[in-house]
């Protein structure tokens, strides 16, 4: 409070996305309340990028391993596309053996995801080290063993499929899971781990990468956990392709009603006439904020 009349705020977000900031004057909110606001993404921090991927922990010989590095500013916020900074890996394989490479980014991602695979005919360790803008990503170098293949089949992405909840309907607040069952292209479930499942989830602007739990058995769990309803979009991808039935629509509802959260309007709330029926409007909407949808009506 200036003590002139004006009224300063400060916050700081770490977050990137699109805020609404609500300014209330008793319940009313003051003119161009709720005003949007867009927190970009910072620069690119190479601590906070990540590798991701089995292929930097373990692995078979002359199998693909596939891993990616995600850059993330300082907060741990996604870079969109486009960026153009060096991303590389530097891969040893034995001593006085080593390749560097320059990945490329993936335009199949709406946020900065570069791609690589390791490759070698050798049981052995080998060190895989990446960076971004010169320093190491959180984790880097990474050692990866390689083991002798033993009959395992490639995953087809047409014929690996997904099961669960989680592809169809959740509630906001609450994590709903699904199950991808790896198989090979003659539709045989694979019993060994390994393929690197890409999950994207969107609605609107929303954007997110979620990472599966490799169980080791041919199958990878999923966790979607978002606390914004809405219908999204999560598209299941196996090396670039989608897997079968993929993209998924699902359909995120409310949490339960909560009182702290629900609003009053109208104007028989502050005045009225003798004889004359007051009105005033009940908006229910759950703890995060949304609107509440009941079977019947809009919550209203």
């Amino acid at each position: 409070d200036a003590g002139d009349g004006t009224y300063s705020f400060q916050q700081q977000v770490t977050r990137s996305g699109v805020y609404f900031l609500g300014v209330f004057l008793g319940d009313e909110h003051v003119a161009a309340s709720p005003a949007s606001i867009t927190v970009q993404v910072g620069a690119a921090s190479s601590g906070a990028s990540i590798g991701e991927g089995t292929g930097l922990v373990s692995g078979l010989i002359n199998v693909r391993l596939p891993f990616r590095v995600l850059v993330r500013d300082v907060y741990g916020n996604q870079l969109a596309s486009g960026y153009t900074g060096a991303v590389q890996t530097t891969i040893t394989y034995a001593v006085g053996d080593v390749v560097s490479e320059t990945l490329t980014q993936d335009t199949a991602f709406q946020t900065a995801v570069y791609s690589s695979y390791v490759l070698d005919t050798q049981v052995r360790d080998v060190t895989v080290a990446a960076t971004v803008a010169g320093g190491g990503i959180s984790g880097s170098p990474f050692t990866v063993s390689l083991q002798a293949a033993t009959g395992i089949g490639s995953p087809s992405a047409s014929k690996c499929f997904a099961e669960g909840i989680g592809i169809s309907s959740s509630t906001a607040g609450v994590a709903s899971s699904f199950v991808i069952q790896a198989a090979d292209t003659n539709g045989n479930f694979l019993t060994q781990g390994g393929a690197l499942f890409i999950n994207e989830l969107t609605l609107g602007t929303f954007y997110r990468v979620i990472s599966p739990v490799d169980n080791g058995d041919g199958t990878y769990s999923v966790s979607v956990d978002v606390t914004a309803s809405g219908t999204y979009q999560l598209a299941v991808n196996y090396l670039g392709a989608g897997i079968s039935g993929s993209p998924f629509s699902v359909d995120v509802f409310p949490a339960a009603t909560n009182a702290q959260s629900s609003s009053l309007s109208g104007g028989g709330l502050t005045a009225g006439t003798a004889g004359v029926e007051g009105t005033f409007t009940i908006q229910a909407r759950d703890q995060f904020s949304n609107v509440q949808r009941y079977f019947f009506g809009d919550g209203a």
